[in-house]
């Protein structure tokens, strides 16, 4: 087991990743030196790749997906030094990887990575930062946040889905919940987090996929559930108008 730190950090200090065999027993496993990352977005396993990936961010140096296949005995990066490497998520495939950034500072995108090239290649424009990405039973899911920023949108979160990586379709959409403005809830609490869906990992043998809402109308702090068939009907309806091939 993974994890890696995660903090403001203004001042640019080391960032760790730790580890763990039994989940008591904590070590260091690799440290950022000072002033190399920001800190450490996520820890993702690749059963296809046989390793571990690790997202880091945040400025175009800072970004990056980083590749260990030793337990971090080395961890070397593989994209890097550009907003396109920063992301909050990605999801490991047999043929590559899924990669949607997380910038407000430019057009977010869902993008195919090649680690044999070192190549991100963007598929499809998001409307916003991606924080989640999830495979279920052969759907990929993507949900963006409302994350504040110049270029993109900071009203709606959504979810996107494809069956092929390469085509995606908007999936569900729910606007941004200002309700704590009117004192349901203290600012400070809720500033934290931008609306958002979180993808709940599940059991690819359950015909539902879960979601949980963060910051947004009607579904604060609420789980949420679609069926596998609510999603593919959403994709054969883009196909049918014509939206997609």
């Amino acid at each position: 087991m993974y994890f890696g730190e995660y903090f403001g950090n203004p001042n640019r200090d080391a960032v760790h990743i730790y580890g763990s065999g039994d989940g008591q027993r904590w070590s260091v496993v690799h440290t950022f030196p000072a002033g190399a990352v920001r800190h450490i977005h996520n820890v993702v396993e690749d059963p296809y790749r046989g390793g571990v990936w690790v997202l880091t961010g945040d400025s175009d140096e800072e970004s990056g997906l980083w590749f260990t296949k030793d337990r971090f005995q080395t961890l070397d990066r593989v994209f890097g030094g550009t907003q396109r490497a920063r992301a909050v998520s990605l999801i490991p495939l047999r043929r590559g990887l899924i990669v949607p950034t997380d910038t407000p500072q430019e057009q977010n995108y869902v993008q195919w990575g090649n680690p044999e090239t070192g190549e991100l290649t963007p598929v499809a424009p998001l409307p916003n930062s991606a924080f989640h990405a999830s495979e279920r039973d052969g759907i990929l899911l993507v949900s963006t946040t409302a994350e504040p920023s110049p270029c993109n949108d900071t009203a709606a979160a959504h979810v996107f889905v494809s069956p092929n990586g390469i085509e995606w379709h908007r999936f569900d959409s729910f606007r941004r919940d200002w309700s704590f403005l009117r004192g349901r809830h203290s600012f400070i609490d809720r500033a934290v987090r931008h609306p958002e869906i979180e993808l709940v990992p599940g059991d690819n043998n359950t015909s539902f996929i879960f979601g949980y809402g963060r910051g947004i109308r009607g579904a604060d702090g609420r789980l949420l559930r679609w069926t596998r068939e609510q999603v593919l009907d959403c994709i054969r309806e883009d196909v049918e108008q014509g939206l997609v091939s």
